[in-house]
């Protein structure tokens, strides 16, 4: 049993990305390395860890063509991604905004593997 067809979940994924975006440009740049708590992400690694998520997807499906997870490495994955590279300057990296409008790209491509 499926909750949502393939358009549907296409549908809903654009409806969270552009929420996100228009949150992410609703904070001040100057205001992305708050934390809430000392144990807490910033808002930019918040934005990093929601875009570089996608990635997954892709190399999940796209790259690695897997029907099963057995003998899959996360903690390498996930090791790998933008997320944990927080000594770098914002302004040398991609804002979280455009990195996530570049996920257009990555939509289409998932939509043509469903």
């Amino acid at each position: 049993m499926s909750l949502y067809e393939p358009k549907q979940l296409a549908d809903s994924m654009r409806v969270v990305r552009k929420n996100t975006i228009a949150i992410a440009e609703d904070i001040p740049e100057t205001q992305y390395d708050y934390r809430p708590s000392p144990d807490s992400r910033s808002v930019r690694e918040t934005l990093l860890h929601i875009a570089s998520m996608t990635h997954f997807d892709l190399h999940i499906h796209e790259e690695q063509r897997r029907d099963s997870m057995d003998g899959f490495d996360f903690r390498e994955f996930f090791a790998g991604l933008p997320t944990l590279r927080k000594k770098r300057p914002f302004q040398e990296r991609d804002s979280g905004c455009a990195r996530i409008g570049k996920e257009h790209s990555h939509n289409e491509r998932m939509r043509k593997l469903l």
